[in-house]
This record gives C-alpha cells, structure tokens and sequence, in this order.
C-alpha cells in the first residue's frame, strides 16, 4: 500500500513491483507507532465487559504493590488502582471475581467485642506473586 501510494504521489516512478527494506520499515512503523495503539484503543477496552476490565485493573495492582492484605472501603477512597468515590459496586464486583480465582480471601473483622458492621477486609494470596 505504501509503495502504491508514493508511486501516485511521484507519477514519475514505475510502478512498484516489489516491496523494499525502506518502504518495510516505513510499514511497520506505521503498524507500531499508529495503526496497532488505534486498533488497541478502538477494540481493546471495549471488547470486554467493565467488570471484567476492573477486575484486571485491581489484579495489575495488586501484583505490582503486592499488599498483604486490602479494604473495600480504601479501594473506593481511591487508594489504589481505582480514582476516589469509586461506587463499591464496582470495587465489590473486582473483589468478588478475584475471590472466585482464589487471588483474595475474608477477613472481615471489626474492632472491639461490640456489635456493628465489620471491615471488608480481604487476605492477598502470597502464591499469586511466586507463580
């Protein structure tokens, strides 16, 4: 395609009849520095569900900060992959996914012997930074 495009642009040369190393490496130029980001952008995100997007966003995180242990409540304060007052719908449904995979275990707890809400509080599963 390239090739054809400088043979119409310079009317002078003979038709292209084979493709050179300068016009191959202006091709995968083209591919890494335009063509391949745009296809990433149009196709990446959007092919998969926002669950499914966050819940590899939290993942990433977590294999890059390597807590011991994480809070509902802290993820949707923005501490973490997530900006602040992120619904805890959306925290909750990375957490329970990544529950499922066996990468977060409860370990709800509340302080004190009274009653009241525990903490949402999850254990990081240390094998998931051997493996």
């Amino acid at each position: 395609m390239l090739h054809y495009l400088d043979f119409a642009i310079d009317g002078l040369r003979a038709e292209p009849h084979f493709i050179g190393a300068n016009i191959m490496k202006r091709a995968i130029h083209l591919m890494d520095n335009y063509l391949h980001p745009m296809a990433k952008r149009a196709f990446g995100t959007s092919s998969k569900p926002e669950t499914d997007q966050n819940t590899l966003k939290l993942a990433k995180w977590i294999l890059e900060e390597k807590p011991k242990t994480i809070s509902q409540r802290d993820l949707c304060r923005g501490e973490g992959p997530f900006k602040s007052n992120t619904e805890a719908e959306i925290v909750n449904a990375a957490i329970l996914q990544l529950s499922d995979y066996g990468w977060l275990k409860p370990n709800f707890t509340r302080k004190g012997q009274n009653a009241g809400k525990q903490k949402a509080s999850f254990k990081v599963n240390p094998t998931i930074y051997t493996s």
